[in-house]
């Protein structure tokens, strides 16, 4: 039984360039509406309204920011993966051709 690995270059960075593209887009937005949720929470204040919602609001605010961070942290590392890898098998692939002989 046999496999081979095989990538198609040209459309591995097209994909890479979409997914790029919706990183920059979702990264815009999130640092824009996490700038904007953390000066909506200063309005929060620190009275009994507030004492009362800080305890259920904290404990879902913070995780879900912390998971946005990595989220997007993450997307930027599998790009820079995947960059690499094109890289890698392009070197790679000229490597292989050089060692076949030209035909005369």
């Amino acid at each position: 039984m046999g496999w081979e690995i095989g990538m198609d270059p040209d459309a591995t960075e097209q994909a890479l360039a979409r997914v790029q593209a919706l990183e920059e887009d979702t990264g815009t937005v999130w640092r824009r509406l996490r700038g904007e949720v953390a000066g909506q929470e200063e309005g929060i204040g620190h009275g009994r309204l507030a004492q009362a919602f800080r305890p259920t609001y904290t404990p879902l605010a913070d995780p879900a920011r912390v998971l946005a961070d990595s989220a997007l942290a993450q997307l930027e590392a599998s790009l820079h993966g995947g960059r690499v890898s094109v890289q890698r098998y392009r070197e790679a692939d000229q490597a292989a051709a050089g060692g076949f002989p030209r035909p005369r």
